[in-house]
């Protein structure tokens, strides 16, 4: 979903940045592959929301706790604010700014930092991927921790998933018969 999202932030420049370098055909090819893009990011939130609801998890803390461990590079903009609440991604899911400051502290930086020391860059990388960081308050050693400690626990036992596993079914008859009428 966050990575469709990105089609949406990038879709309309770039179309436009190949228009001004006349290339027509391929401006109406991308501009064509960002408006699929809000199907699927809609459908992602939608199915998002309601697993997290069939796991009594709270969608927009989830959802930034997953993208902070898993994709931190996406944590960054620029953000087509419009096109994401259009299709039902709400600014709190994904942009930092609008994120509590104690999540910032806890999730985001120590995120930015190993997503830079990942890419062999000095931690200070990350203080300049988002602004106004402090990057001595980032510690590698505490980044995974802090990241780990944010995301929501997976149901693991045989009885979780199970109804899990019906609930998804039941989802699926139900968007079945909506589809159909």
């Amino acid at each position: 979903m966050s990575q469709e999202a990105r089609g949406l932030d990038a879709g309309k420049r770039l179309a436009e940045r190949l228009v001004g370098a006349g290339d027509a055909r391929s401006a109406s090819i991308v501009a064509a592959i960002a408006t699929e893009e809000r199907a699927h990011v809609a459908v992602g939130v939608i199915w998002f929301t309601r697993l997290c609801q069939a796991l009594s998890l709270d969608p927009p803390s989830s959802f930034r706790a997953w993208l902070a461990a898993l994709g931190p590079e996406l944590l960054k903009g620029p953000f087509n604010h419009e096109e994401r609440q259009m299709v039902g991604l709400r600014r709190e899911w994904y942009d930092v700014t609008a994120w509590p400051e104690e999540l910032q502290q806890q999730v985001v930086k120590p995120a930015l930092a190993a997503a830079a020391r990942g890419k062999g860059l000095p931690v200070a990388a990350a203080a300049d991927a988002c602004g106004d960081l402090n990057s001595t308050s980032l510690s590698g050693t505490d980044a995974g921790a802090a990241v780990s400690a944010a995301i929501p626990a997976v149901p693991k036992d045989s009885q979780q998933l199970e109804q899990l596993r019906r609930r998804l079914w039941q989802m699926l008859e139900i968007e079945g018969v909506v589809a159909v009428t």
